[in-house]
């Protein structure tokens, strides 16, 4: 409570929509006169499309501060994504703040939701038994998966029964809740009975509306020869001829039900409950009743009023958008800004947000400064003048206007996920100033978008017209001098028969030592990294300074089979040295060098960028295995083992489990993977099996029984799989051969689309294997098993072409904790994104990593949380884990 006054925080999207504005107005009446103030946080997007944009949008929630929040109500059906607001009501609870949700229940919460059908049945009954009604109609929603239709539907249904009418579903049709498909849902009807009937009953208003322009079209009068009722009570329905009945929202009713629970809690600490928001009958003219009076003239004047505002106002916002496209430095921008902004509104941006739109890599703890800088309307006569204000205060002149009877809207200003701070304006009408403040918002935000991307092309060009080919403190090329080198050797056609590497460098503490032991000390650790590079690389390599603290070393030769020797003995030279350093020198500090590294085998294209890219993955890889690390040594098997190894392959001692991949979307399984587990007989478990394998050569014995064994049992098990698809692991360099490859298809060749081939990413693989999984992914699908482990990541992606990336189960373990691994799977994503490649999270074992892995963008999950391997394939995912997924 501040100066006697409680104020309420209000979460909302698109603000100026019908409905929403409405609900705002009288809530604004109504929390005035219980003493209440209102700051409205809205985003001007719905979070439908879950993108970059969303996320900029969405940022204005992060700007809550609880500690001079009453009490929170949030208008939990308008956010597309149930995830948003779930976070929002999270925050309230933590801080003891009590939330009030509209249209939605969450646990703890007092809920308000909507009851409909009571009134819908009497708008209905009415229609039978005053207008004497039996031949009836219905015009649904959509046919399938709409829950609203089949509640409608019921209601109908129990109108007639209610009135001793016969319920049929011959006398239902669907019109999707919108016009064209209504007119066809009419045309059928006609057409089937001849005639309409008396009465149509329609799921929505504009169905409705939609049904009388049609039945007018064919001859038939309403009220007089067919009576049409419509549902929502939208503001055409009140202006329609003739004004149609339908059954409506209660907007003043649900507000003031709001400020009265709101009044409960703080009061009485009332506990939580469900209340409900019932919709009223509205009888008139379409269904024959009287109705009330209502001055046309005077509603088209306010109607013309509003559109003539309308169109100035966009108009306005229109020019001031040319001039803002025209804009080339932020000084030219705040000058025109305060032509922009509404009386009593402010802008409020973060202090560093000139720093923000140059350099979009800024880190800092917070999406909002502690101190926002503020831009003011030409237009305020009430406030304060003041340059700058606390960001935990929210709004700059909190004293001030707790006195008044406004109400404050906030939302974000941003560039894609980028977030510059928020627009704040006073409203004393929500309703009337809600479309004015979603114009504006848009309007500043495509003037920050066009002058960061501006800016930031600016930045590059300069950049690039400026620098230099070599780095002057180190005497390497830089940047650009790399890119023309690679140019240069991309140009000569011999240079792609050769095996290239690519080498990343980074000083992981750059920043910290130059902003604590100043430019000589930096300088000195530059200079020492380039030199030991130059020591450590034999001469067929290039060596460049890419950033302040980044060098790449390309390496090239005649053969593939020298890459691993030439990395390993530079990379044990570097880092021999380093070591020396770190040891040798006393310092407060401890020089720490990251490194990656990434191949291309003869025939390789691509841009130096794209190669860039993929080794900084791997050098950001390396340091999650950095305290991770993995080995595998190789002794000599005893000859027992190889005896109980032939007995396992000479009687097919194989049998195999099936663990369900689930899609993240749906919930559904929709395949699985089948794993070899040998008869206990043999006591090997399947990794013992593969290394006695390799050991004494008889990796393609297993390739083959794994290859007819699963397709054996896909085959006289078909009902088990219900046409879903199996993983299989094959080995590369072990393909089948041709002859055996004609008997599997010949047996199996009905059964082969059941399947996806999964190989290991991290294995080598002959351009002669190549050809061969290329060949079969051509037949059937081809996953990239342990995706994240190997010795080159997107390069292997490049090689396959898979329609499956399986990333290993090291990088989810703990993924909901660790930055860094979401980071990979991120990007993992992304690039899967752009060449249609499906993503699964394989290993899942924890709530926490199932809702983060749905989060990241995983199309496909695997693992001991939603089903552990058996011997038969599950049937459906278990319920609870299920809504668990579709609700993360």
């Amino acid at each position: 409570m501040i100066s006697g006054k409680r104020v309420i925080g209000v979460c909302v999207t698109k603000m100026h929509t019908v409905g929403m504005g409405e609900y705002l107005f009288y809530l604004q009446q109504s929390a005035a006169a219980a003493g209440m103030k209102l700051i409205v946080f809205n985003s001007t997007v719905d979070f439908y499309n879950n993108d970059h944009n969303d996320k900029g949008a969405g940022s204005i929630y992060e700007a809550i501060n609880f500690d001079i929040l009453d009490a929170l109500v949030v208008y939990y059906e308008n956010f597309r994504i149930g995830a948003v607001p779930d976070r929002i009501i999270a925050n309230a609870k933590k801080h003891n703040v009590p939330v009030v949700v509209l249209k939605g229940t969450v646990d703890g919460c007092h809920c308000i939701i909507n009851e409909y059908t009571s009134g819908f049945k009497a708008l209905m009954e009415h229609v039978i038994r005053e207008h004497h009604v039996t031949d009836t109609c219905f015009i649904a929603g959509c046919k399938d998966n709409d829950p609203d239709s089949v509640i409608r539907i019921q209601c109908y249904k129990d109108a007639l029964v209610a009135n001793g009418l016969e319920f049929s579903y011959d006398n239902v049709e669907y019109g999707d809740y919108w016009n064209v498909p209504a007119v066809y849902a009419l045309q059928r009807i006609i057409k089937k009975r001849g005639a309409p009937p008396r009465a149509i009953f329609c799921a929505n208003d504009y169905m409705a509306i939609a049904v009388c322009d049609e039945l007018r079209l064919h001859g038939y009068s309403v009220p007089e020869d067919v009576i049409v009722t419509g549902f929502d009570g939208v503001p055409e329905a009140e202006y329609f001829m003739p004004r149609l009945t339908t059954c409506k929202e209660d907007y003043k009713g649900c507000a003031q039900l709001t400020v009265n629970i709101l009044c409960d809690i703080l009061e009485n600490n009332a506990e939580p409950k469900i209340h409900l928001n019932r919709f009223a009958p509205c009888f008139t003219e379409s269904c024959g009743c009287p109705a009330e009076e209502l001055d046309f003239r005077l509603a088209s004047k306010e109607q013309f009023g509003e559109v003539h505002d309308a169109l100035m106002h966009e108009d306005f916002v229109f020019e001031w958008i040319d001039k803002a496209l025209d804009v080339r430095d932020m000084n030219s921008l705040t000058a025109i800004m305060p032509d922009l902004l509404l009386a009593e509104s402010y802008l409020c941006l973060n202090s560093d947000f000139l720093m923000q739109v140059l350099d979009n890599e800024i880190e800092r703890n917070s999406i909002f400064t502690e101190e926002l800088e503020l831009f003011y309307s030409k237009y305020n006569v009430r406030s304060r003048k003041i340059n700058s204000f606390k960001f935990k205060d929210l709004i700059p002149d909190m004293d001030d206007w707790i006195k008044e009877t406004s109400a404050y809207v906030l939302g974000s200003i941003y560039s894609g996920s980028e977030v510059y701070g928020y627009y704040a304006v006073k409203c004393d009408d929500l309703r009337h100033d809600s479309h004015r403040i979603n114009r504006l918002i848009k309007a500043l935000n495509v003037s920050f978008n066009s002058l960061v991307g501006y800016y930031r092309q600016r930045m590059m060009l300069v950049g690039l017209r400026t620098a230099a080919f070599t780095d002057q403190l180190t005497g390497l090329p830089n940047l650009k001098g790399t890119t023309e080198w690679f140019s240069e050797f991309s140009s000569e056609e011999e240079n792609h028969n050769k095996a290239v590497s690519f080498s990343i460098y980074a000083m992981h503490d750059y920043r910290y030592i130059y902003e604590n032991y100043g430019i000589q000390e930096i300088e000195e650790m530059i200079c020492l990294v380039a030199e030991t590079l130059k020591h450590s690389n034999n001469e067929n390599c290039f060596i460049g300074k890419l950033s302040e603290s980044e060098f790449m070393v390309i390496n090239y030769y005649d053969s593939p089979d020298d890459i691993s020797d030439t990395i390993n003995a530079a990379t044990s030279k570097f880092y021999s040295a380093i070591e020396s350093y770190n040891t040798s020198h006393v310092k407060d500090y401890y020089l720490e060098i990251n490194a990656g590294c990434i191949e291309a085998h003869p025939g390789w294209d691509g841009a130096l960028a794209t190669f860039y890219k993929l080794a900084s993955n791997e050098m950001y890889l390396n340091r999650l295995n950095a305290n991770a690390e993995r080995s595998v040594s190789k002794t000599k098997l005893p000859v027992d083992v190889y005896k109980r190894f032939e007995l396992l392959i000479d009687k097919n001692l194989f049998s195999y489990h099936f663990q369900p991949i689930i899609n993240a979307r749906t919930g559904e399984i929709v395949a699985y993977e089948a794993l070899m587990r040998p008869d206990r007989s043999i006591n090997m478990n399947p990794i013992e099996v593969l290394q006695t394998a390799e050991e004494f050569g008889r990796l393609y014995d297993v390739e083959k029984a794994t290859m007819f064994n699963v397709l054996n049992i896909i085959n006289s098990s078909k009902a088990d799989f219900r046409g879903r698809k199996v993983f299989i692991n094959s080995i590369p360099g072990y393909f089948l051969k041709e002859d055996d490859y004609g008997e599997l298809m010949k047996l199996y060749g009905s059964e082969i689309e059941s399947v996806v081939i999964e190989i290991t990413e991290g294995s080598s693989v002959s351009d002669d294997d190549l050809q061969k999984v290329k060949s079969i992914s051509e037949l059937v699908p081809l996953a990239i098993d342990d995706f994240g482990t190997g010795h080159s990541n997107i390069v292997n992606l490049l090689r396959y072409s898979p329609q499956i990336i399986k990333v290993d189960r090291f990088l989810i373990s703990g993924i909901d904790k660790d930055n860094n691994k979401q980071m990979f799977f991120r990007s993992t994503v992304e690039f899967a994104r752009m060449n249609n490649i499906k993503v699964l999270a394989e290993g899942v074992e924890t709530a926490e990593e199932l809702k983060c892995v749905k989060e990241l963008g995983a199309d496909l999950i695997q693992g001991y949380y939603t089903g552990r391997p058996a011997p038969e394939p599950l049937a459906e995912l278990n319920k609870d884990i299920k809504r668990e997924l579709l609700g993360a």
